[in-house]
């Protein structure tokens, strides 16, 4: 299901301040599956951000993810905490049990006080950041022996631009190839267009909230940000840079930004999909769409953060309009990839746009542990950049895979679906299915718990399928939000932003090429209200509700999640 809130919302204040909702827990998939492998051997075992080796040369991803979330519970400051750390240090199976973990870790974290659940969030993603490793080619270039690993922080501190990078060896970084709109279109009347899906997403959100699919403050949302598109689409979004890592992703939101006349800078490898976003852009995106892409420069001639050339909408065409995989050789080449170039990629990143405001999405998605690498070099990226220009936005899709607080209201929402399912013949394969220890059907709103004078209810999304590095990824992305969102009620609101919507299930590659999750996103409409969403639809409902987040609520839609809150949310 879709809803509209940030995790770090009910995390760090009342429980019942957003209108979150979950139903019980949906039917499971099945836990049968190869056992882990005894090193990792994926993407990140090359140069790049990967996991330490132990003492016999093996890179397994549990040790890491072991102790990174034993940081992180750690990093509580209670004995429960210190006791779930050693738990989930002695844990003799993790691949099948770090959800129940990774639950108690987020309830623990919820049920402290903000500064203790912050210094939590903080440990963990200071743990990851020293454990997992970078390693960069020595100064004869890839084939050098002589490699250079340090921790994936100290990497992203190491300034000017240095030996990063295999292609660039010895000091070379990117530039920016611009593509711009057609200078004869102008942008679409309304708030986000949606280039491949319905044209009314307001229509559709409010059939999805009746059916209690998404929020019911979700079409309130896209209403409120209707009525004020000429607005923020004139003034405050020509202020915008769109920081899209992973930018050719399914569920990434360029194409829906840049269709509406948005400047997006797209990280990603070269590939068919970047040269289709840029022949979108200039054949279909208005005038003022600008989509900016990293082109690495040779060695030989130094970095630079000058446009090596561009389409303009005032008619001047550049020297080359051409798409970024069919860059010639003189101009290096296109695409920057996140887990070998991450402090090369925030180099070309900082310089970009200087006076625009950044919203760094992280929307990479990788099979395996490449996942969770890929996650640890877009944290690394993004929270690198906001501290650097203050009144940035880290933006996310927040996974409801993962464990966090829910507030009351979604909580009996769940409840009373439960109570009226009982007895439901699906209930014992589900438990069956997915491990629960007593045998009888877990749902995913686990009992309240107590906090000071509160009352605090957590979600338990975890499924074995998805496995311990999706949990570290996505799990991560929520310590970083309720960590900046902290730092931002430090400052009295002077430090960075976030937004971090939960997004749907949606039928994108990455859920259809295993058998098993495909059938299980199509079975959801057995299960109602939860329903499969196409990954286009999917894709342009969050973009509006990010830009929600990013030019602010106006009056109305404040009273209309105030009146939604009252009277409770519904969901799936």
């Amino acid at each position: 299901m879709m809803r509209r809130s940030t995790v770090i919302v009910t995390t760090l204040s009342s429980p019942s301040s957003s209108s979150l909702t979950f139903s019980a827990r949906p039917p499971a998939m099945t836990t049968s599956e190869a056992p882990p492998k005894a090193s990792f051997t994926g993407r990140g075992d090359g140069f790049g951000v990967r996991f330490p080796a132990d003492a016999s040369g093996r890179r397994s991803t549990t040790a890491p993810g072991k102790a990174i979330f034993a940081a992180a519970a750690r990093g509580v400051g209670t004995p429960e905490g210190d006791a779930l750390a050693l738990a989930i240090e002695g844990e003799k199976d993790w691949r099948h049990r770090y959800g129940v973990h990774a639950t108690r870790l987020a309830e623990l974290q919820s049920t402290a006080s903000p500064d203790a659940c912050v210094a939590s969030c903080r440990a963990g993603l200071d743990a990851m950041h020293d454990i997992l490793e970078f390693v960069s080619p020595g100064p004869g270039g890839p084939l050098d022996p002589a490699t250079l690993t340090t921790s994936l922080r100290e990497a992203m501190t190491r300034r000017p631009r240095e030996a990063t990078t295999p292609d660039a060896p010895r000091g070379g970084g990117f530039r920016t190839r611009t593509f711009r709109g057609d200078p004869s279109r102008s942008p679409p009347p309304g708030a986000i267009p949606n280039p491949r899906g319905p044209p009314d997403l307001t229509a559709l959100a409010r059939a999805l909230a009746a059916s209690g699919a998404a929020e019911p403050d979700v079409p309130a949302a896209l209403d409120a940000l209707d009525a004020r598109a000429d607005a923020w689409a004139r003034d405050d979004l020509r202020g915008v840079l769109f920081v899209c890592l992973g930018g050719t992703s399914e569920m990434c939101p360029a194409r829906c930004l840049l269709a509406r006349g948005a400047a997006v800078a797209c990280v990603a490898r070269a590939s068919s999909r970047l040269d289709a976003l840029a022949r979108f852009v200039e054949s279909e995106a208005p005038a003022a769409a600008a989509l900016h892409v990293p082109v690495r420069v040779p060695a030989d001639e130094g970095s630079s953060s000058a446009d090596e050339g561009s389409s303009s909408a005032d008619g001047g065409a550049s020297p080359a309009r051409k798409s970024p995989s069919r860059a010639t050789a003189g101009s290096g080449s296109p695409g920057a990839d996140l887990l070998t170039d991450a402090p090369a990629i925030r180099d070309w990143l900082s310089g970009l746009e200087p006076d625009r405001r950044l919203v760094v999405g992280s929307y990479a998605y990788l099979d395996g542990g490449d996942h969770a690498l890929v996650a640890a070099a877009m944290d690394a990226i993004a929270s690198s950049l906001a501290s650097e220009r203050a009144n940035s936005t880290l933006a996310y899709l927040s996974s409801p895979g993962t464990a966090f607080p829910i507030p009351e209201a979604a909580w009996r929402d769940a409840e009373r679906r439960r109570e009226a399912e009982a007895g439901t013949w699906w209930h014992a394969p589900v438990a069956f299915a997915s491990g629960a220890p007593s045998g009888r059907f877990r749902p995913s709103a686990r009992e309240p718990l107590a906090r000071a004078e509160e009352v605090v209810r957590v979600h338990d999304g975890h499924m074995v399928l998805q496995g311990p590095n999706y949990a570290l990824a996505k799990t991560s992305q929520n310590w970083r939000a309720a960590a900046v969102e902290g730092e931002r009620r430090r400052s009295g609101g002077t430090s960075a932003r976030v937004s971090a919507n939960v997004a749907p299930a949606s039928r994108t590659e990455s859920m259809r090429h295993v058998k098993t999750v495909a059938v299980g996103l199509e079975g959801q409409k057995h299960f109602p209200p939860l329903v499969p969403f196409d990954a286009d639809v999917a894709s342009a409902l969050m973009t509006a509700l990010l830009l929600t987040d990013v030019f602010g609520p106006g009056e109305a839609e404040a009273e209309a999640e105030a009146e939604a809150e009252a009277g409770g949310g519904r969901g799936g």
